[in-house]
């Protein structure tokens, strides 16, 4: 069975490279890309079986990403799991609003979100 595939989407390279290391020691198929425009070109190039992603991203906003991945039948399908530092963001209202399966407030734990990978996962 081949690993599943997931697409992280983050502009911040630190953040970047932690996430890309816990995920990688996992097993998972890390791609990943540090804007809006190339997640959106990536996931219709190959789509991946879960989106990581910052709300916060150049060229086109995580939120704004999430709307156009949602209304598009080859991407609409596809979970995502959706992260901010921001404090005036509400976890429950991004679920509701973009149709997320998981909103993370960073700085979170690498445990965190392999337990939400993990969940979100499980449930496709």
């Amino acid at each position: 069975m081949s690993p599943q595939k997931i697409l992280l989407v983050e502009d911040d390279d630190y953040i970047l490279d932690f996430i890309n290391f816990a995920l990688q020691r996992t097993g998972y198929e890390i791609t990943t890309v540090g804007d809006g425009a190339a997640a959106m070109e990536a996931v219709m190039k190959d789509p991946p079986d879960l989106i990581v992603m910052d709300c916060i991203l150049p060229k086109m906003s995580g939120l704004q990403l999430c709307t156009e991945l949602k209304s598009n039948s080859k991407s609409q399908s596809i979970p995502i799991i959706l992260m901010s530092a921001s404090l005036r963001i509400k976890p429950e209202e991004i679920v509701e609003t973009y149709g997320v399966e998981c909103f993370l407030r960073k700085p979170f734990h690498s445990v965190e979100l392999l337990s939400a990978i993990d969940s979100v996962l499980k449930k496709g």
